[in-house]
């Protein structure tokens, strides 16, 4: 097993996964990624006259050829591209799993990603609406032949006890939507440890 499948096994050190998840989807790092290999690149098509110095010097001291030291420099250099395919393919299996391992849970994942933010409007409507509500809770009552001592002795609808609830249902659905997205940020990997254990036993993972 490579590196990079050791680090993605289901019995790998989960900060160390949790960091290398978050270092792959991170923007600031495929940047950094992509400019290395572009220097990389660059000092490919450019380094001839050095590689062949660095093979001379090194000739003086070994005994062998410059000839066999770029040969065997360009045999070490071919393991490494066969490792970072290696390391490739562990990535698309691991992700293939993870996959795998969600897809039970990912479609209500996402519906409910869908639903959360039109849901959290509507209460923050009603938080919104309270006074008002409260004071056409009143009117009604008045309309209804209520005299002002009866009203008054009455707890208006909607209740504090409501608008309580409202206020935490909002917390609640906001930090769920937050956990979700964070989620689904960390394709195509699918990690559950960011939603969180109760939200993750939700839906079942």
């Amino acid at each position: 097993m490579n590196m990079i499948a050791a680090t993605l096994a289901a019995d790998a050190d989960m900060t160390l996964k949790g960091d290398f998840l978050r270092a792959l989807a991170d923007p600031a790092v495929r940047a950094a990624v992509v400019r290395v290999k572009t220097a990389h690149a660059t000092l490919a098509r450019v380094e001839r006259l050095g590689l062949i110095l660095d093979a001379v010097v090194r000739a003086q001291c070994d005994g062998a050829s410059p000839a066999t030291l770029l040969n065997e420099t360009a045999v070490e250099l071919q393991q490494q591209v066969e490792e970072a395919f290696a390391d490739n393919e562990a990535l698309e299996a691991a992700a293939k799993a993870a996959r795998a391992s969600v897809a039970h849970a990912l479609p209500r994942i996402l519906s409910e990603r869908l639903e959360l933010p039109g849901t959290i409007v509507e209460l923050e409507k009603h938080v919104r609406g309270f006074d008002k509500a409260r004071d056409d809770y009143r009117v009604k009552l008045a309309d209804a032949g209520l005299d002002q001592r009866t009203i008054d002795a009455v707890e208006p609808v909607p209740t504090r006890s409501d608008l309580e609830e409202w206020q935490a249902a909002i917390d609640d659905k906001r930090a769920r939507l937050e956990r979700i997205n964070a989620f689904v940020r960390t394709a195509p990997f699918f990690d559950p440890v960011v939603l969180g254990g109760d939200i993750s036993s939700s839906f079942g993972l």
